[in-house]
């Protein structure tokens, strides 16, 4: 069972390779505030505690445990939208 574990993990570290040099991410809110979110990416387990700037349009909110996309900007992310 472990193999299949880490075969999942394996392919999820490269899924999330793939998306970060397309200029373009996949993540999971874990906080919002008025600074940004934190995020956790796929294949890790936890936020690196970075924040990241968000889209400040009123009507677009963040939560927790949403997935967004990102686009990559002057080399760090911006959170676009909500996916899903």
């Amino acid at each position: 069972m472990s193999e299949l574990i880490e075969t999942y993990a394996e392919q999820q570290e490269l899924e999330a390779q793939e998306y970060k040099d397309t200029g373009w991410a996949l993540a999971t809110v874990d906080s919002v505030d008025s600074d940004g979110v934190t995020l956790t990416f796929p294949g890790e387990t936890a936020s690196g505690g970075k924040r990241y700037k968000r889209n400040r349009n009123p009507s677009v909110t963040f939560s927790a445990g949403q997935r967004v996309l990102l686009a990559k900007v002057s080399g760090t992310y911006v959170v676009v939208c909500r996916v899903g």
